[in-house]
């Protein structure tokens, strides 16, 4: 990269996005010293032995912008929206801005927020309507009157599991809605969204290729590879991609735009020949790119690949003065401006992180062969490009996903030089289609070239020896996994041997960074009692041995999700697993008490001094008569309760001042112990 100014403005930039978001007052420090750093320099920029670079300001400005960015679209910032501007959230007016992937009971959406009680205010919302073979969907765009209240959203996730709420509340969702059909009544709309357009024209394709017996997993891979709709995929089709290695071909991100890109350069190849021909092809380009994002719906994740290859075709047509590394950053700092919070999203990390490692380590890995055969050449450039990008993106899939398809290149070998083919006849099959000319044959045709990839893909996922599951891989082992690929990539280009030296010694520092965390995994010692809805479920760990005691058969228990998404941030031994029978009585490190009170109702116990206490299964018990004869610490309610009965024990807490937790409303129960002095102490997890 010739131009390194891009440097001093992107990096810190995004550095003052993740801070606002760390500590939202740190805007009150990096904001003046910011202007600060300014004003020395433009004081002091006549001197010749200034202290204080052009560069550094740059840093610190553009720090200060990414904490001001970030601090603007806030929503505790907005004093128009809801949560600023409205106590009573009875009766709202909302318009659908983005249909997402349904669930078993409902379809969801989020919509924006009109009015509040006739206010008038801002915000988003997700949205749950009823599901059942009588809801349509509903349109994007339309607008909706609803007269219910929203409520919060709730997380039951353990620490080491997803945290929904956490997600929504980065993508300013605080609240959401739950209704059937027939409590929605609709609102005049005076005019529809480029998304809106979008839908209706999407619609109408989806519509015309119903007619040519487009149905089934079919039509939902073509919903899905051409229009930009995932939302109605099946869950085995689904899953059968990821393990494939292959989910990447079911979102229209990067990869696609990318082909699309290059079919379109390689057909429009002629006009360069025309005066002024080469800007008239980077025309047609952008407005071909454009309008498949708009056909597409506009997400967020077309309009970044759209955006970051639209630089790339202009860097191409300016090649000497614009690096296709220099149009990325650009493209992702012109993203990163106008939607900060960007950054947070998957799809744009993966995205960049893949084309980057492509368009950085990829001509240096080819290079390291040149087979003289004209097939054997395409295929070991295809490779190449697939191992480059799998490096980009292998570390941030094992951190979000916490698996490995082992036969990832084999699949992408496969489909990606069809892919191209596909895609074209694609865009022809849905054009013919929504014009009322497309041939049987060629809709016939079309058919099993997709079922035939679904099979392909469902017979790849079928190789379970090669899926590499509940792969640990926290946060340090992420930034560490990319400083070994960033040294690699150093290497590859520099080719010096102290490089190679630095590289040794982040790849040994990498192996130390796995042993400390298995080694110090092992001393951990904590019990938990989990949220399960109509079941108790105990959990207790202690070095690699863990028990679980549950009123669960064995059979729900084997594989059940708690368990697995354990697995992947706390291994232990399988051998040493154990499944055991709830018991009324634990005692614990340091001769503490969990006391179980069950539909037995059984707590007079003489020797149970001051106990954690545990209710389940709905007892039939005065809960001020078990206080006093008790004289409990804590009083702690699961899943396995009626919800009067939990609100009533409550309500008793409250009044007597003795800790109550609620794993419906605070998710699970942890108890940490230490062995240091024998100290046990207990405190509320959220």
């Amino acid at each position: 990269m010739r131009n390194y100014s891009l440097l001093y403005i992107l990096p810190p930039y995004a550095i003052g996005l993740v801070l606002y978001t760390l500590d939202s007052s740190l805007v009150d420090i990096i904001l003046p010293l910011s202007f600060a750093m300014l004003l020395c320099f433009w004081l002091l920029r006549k001197r010749r032995n200034i202290w204080i670079s052009f560069e550094i300001v740059c840093v610190f400005l553009f720090l200060g912008l990414g904490v001001w960015n970030a601090g603007r679209i806030d929503v505790r910032n907005n004093l128009y929206h809801y949560t600023n501007r409205i106590q009573d959230t009875r009766n709202l007016s909302f318009e659908v801005s983005e249909r997402l992937r349904s669930n078993r009971h409902y379809h969801r959406y989020y919509v924006d927020i009109l009015q509040i009680n006739d206010t008038s205010c801002s915000g988003r919302l997700l949205l749950h309507i009823t599901k059942d073979s009588l809801t349509p969907v509903l349109p994007i765009s339309n607008r909706y009157f609803i007269p219910k209240s929203l409520q919060e959203i709730r997380t039951l996730n353990t620490p080491w599991q997803f945290d929904y709420r956490a997600y929504l509340a980065q993508r300013g969702i605080y609240h959401q809605l739950y209704a059937g059909k027939e409590e929605l009544r609709s609102l005049p709309n005076p005019s529809r969204s480029l998304q809106g357009q979008a839908d209706v024209l999407r619609n109408r394709i989806i519509d015309s290729l119903k007619r040519h017996r487009f149905e089934g997993e079919e039509l939902q891979v073509v919903k899905a590879l051409l229009l930009g709709q995932r939302q109605d995929i099946d869950p085995t089709t689904y899953q059968n991609y990821a393990d494939a290695g292959a989910i990447h071909i079911l979102a229209i991100s990067g990869l696609h735009v990318g082909i699309i890109w290059l079919l379109l350069d390689f057909f429009l190849l002629p006009l360069q020949l025309l005066r002024r021909g080469r800007l008239l092809k980077l025309g047609l380009i952008l407005l071909l790119l454009w309008s498949f994002a708009f056909i597409a719906g506009l997400s967020p994740s077309i309009a970044r690949a759209v955006t970051m290859f639209s630089a790339i075709a202009v860097a191409k047509t300016l090649r000497r003065e614009v690096t296709t590394t220099d149009a990325l950053l650009v493209s992702m700092l012109l993203l990163l401006l106008v939607k900060p919070s960007f950054l947070y999203e998957l799809g744009f990390q993966m995205s960049y992180l893949a084309v980057f490692a492509i368009v950085w380590l990829q001509p240096k890995i080819a290079a390291w062969w040149k087979p003289k055969i004209g097939i054997v050449k395409k295929l070991w450039q295809l490779f190449t490009v697939t191992l480059s990008a799998q490096l980009g993106v292998l570390p941030l899939s094992l951190y979000y996903f916490h698996q490995f398809p082992g036969l990832f290149f084999i699949s992408n070998l496969v489909i990606l030089p069809f892919l191209g083919v596909l895609l074209s006849f694609g865009i022809l099959t849905l054009f013919l289609a929504t014009i009322g000319m497309l041939p049987s044959l060629l809709a016939s045709g079309y058919r099993e070239a997709i079922q035939l990839l679904n099979d392909f893909i469902g017979w790849v996922a079928q190789q379970e020896s090669f899926l590499f599951t509940n792969i640990p891989f926290p946060l340090s082992t992420l930034l560490m996994s990319y400083l070994v690929i960033v040294v690699f990539g150093i290497v590859l280009h520099k080719k010096q041997f102290r490089y190679v030296i630095a590289f040794g010694a982040t790849v040994l520092l990498l192996q130390i960074h796995f042993f400390y965390l298995k080694y110090s995994d092992q001393e951990n010692q904590h019990f938990y009692i989990l949220h399960q809805s109509r079941a108790t479920f105990l959990l207790e760990r202690k070095a690699s041995r863990l028990t679980t005691y549950s009123t669960l058969s064995d059979s729900a228990l084997t594989g059940h999700y708690q368990i697995k998404s354990y697995a992947t941030q706390h291994p232990f031994d399988r051998s040493e697993y154990k499944k055991r029978k709830l018991e009324n009585v634990y005692q614990l490190h340091n001769g503490e008490h969990l006391l179980v009170v069950d539909s037995s109702a059984v707590y007079q116990l003489s020797y149970l001094k001051e106990p954690a206490v545990l209710l389940t299964q709905s007892p039939k018990i005065n809960l001020n008569r078990l206080l006093d004869h008790l004289q409990p610490r804590l009083i702690i309610a699961d899943g396995n309760n009626y919800r009067s009965y939990v609100a009533r024990w409550k309500a008793s807490c409250l009044k007597r001042n003795i800790p109550f937790h609620d794993t419906a409303e605070k998710g699970a129960y942890l108890v940490e112990s230490y062995d240091q002095d024998l100290n046990l102490y207990w405190k509320f997890s959220r």
